[in-house]
């Protein structure tokens, strides 16, 4: 058999056992700035989880349940109880860290660094798409040795962001 047949599968799914979905929203309501986090900061939410995890009730008998198909509803129950709690204690005890979202967006160093490539990446892309993004010529080599050049950039940038901010 070559590698490009298809081998065909069957599957039957079970809709009765699906487990049921909440209407709770999946979302972060707040931002951890985990970069901007001072060692007293990161000591504070250890000692909040620490002492919110020997709170909670840790579900062994659901967790040691041997049968991959397990439908005890009391180990479902704990279980998702149990990943509840986890979040909850971790939400809560990073509430201190939370910070808003700077909306001026300044980046220290884009203007050295990465600013000029950037706007002429921006007119290079323009002339190109102006030119109906011919797949051949001038326009397009371009449009290629700008992004590769910006991406290295960005890359150089990324990296220094990287160490600046551990040096702190």
């Amino acid at each position: 058999m070559s590698d490009e047949d298809h081998i065909p599968v069957t599957t039957h799914v079970d809709l009765d056992i699906l487990p049921c979905l909440s209407e709770e929203s999946n979302e972060t309501v707040f931002k951890i700035n985990w970069e901007s986090a001072t060692e007293a900061d990161l000591k504070s939410f250890l000692k909040l989880t620490d002492q919110r995890f020997s709170n909670i009730e840790l579900p062994v008998e659901a967790l040691l349940c041997s049968d991959l198909n397990c439908n005890i509803l009391a180990h479902r129950i704990k279980i998702e109880t149990f990943y509840n709690d986890i979040i909850n204690i971790l939400i809560e005890s990073s509430k201190h860290l939370c910070s808003k979202v700077n909306s001026s967006r300044n980046r220290p160093g884009w203007s050295d660094y990465v600013a000029d490539i950037y706007d002429y990446s921006r007119e290079a892309r323009k002339l190109w798409l102006e030119n109906g993004k011919p797949r051949q010529g001038f326009c397009l080599m371009n449009i290629l040795k700008v992004r590769q050049d910006l991406n290295m950039l960005l890359g150089i940038y990324h990296v220094m962001r990287i160490c600046y901010v551990r040096k702190l």
